[in-house]
């Protein structure tokens, strides 16, 4: 494992380029040492290293070391579930829509049921393209 870690770095989903080999690699090396079960500092091996797992985030730092990372999971989503929901809001939103046409309520309310269902139709398109 390379010894070239700088202080206070992030990786997260936007700085991790899967194409290039070195920051993939660089992410797998600080994966494994987070599951890793010796708790040596890479760059000391005299340091202990300090692993929390917290709101989706790995932080990995070594006390006197100028070793620091703070590594974001990515975020998983249930497709299925997201698609639901948003069939029911598109579904809510067009009773509302219409019963704002057919009763002449007040504009600004139409203008955001139709929004809203603009927007969840939308994302019926996104998910189904996945599917």
């Amino acid at each position: 494992m390379d010894n070239n870690y700088n202080n206070n770095n992030k990786i997260n989903n936007d700085t991790l380029n899967l194409l290039d080999f070195n920051s993939y690699r660089k992410y797998i090396d600080l994966i494994k040492i987070y599951y890793d079960k010796h708790d040596n500092c890479p760059t000391d091996s005299k340091l202990k290293i300090k692993k929390v797992y917290k709101d989706n985030k790995i932080f990995l730092s070594c006390d006197e070391d100028n070793f620091s990372y703070e590594i974001i999971l990515p975020k998983y989503i249930n497709i299925y579930k997201e698609l639901n929901n948003q069939r029911i809001i598109r579904d809510k939103s067009l009773f509302y829509f219409k019963s704002a046409i057919l009763y002449g309520k007040d504009k600004e309310q139409f203008d955001k049921y139709k929004a809203d269902y603009i927007k969840s139709v939308a994302k019926i398109e996104k998910y189904n393209n996945f599917l």
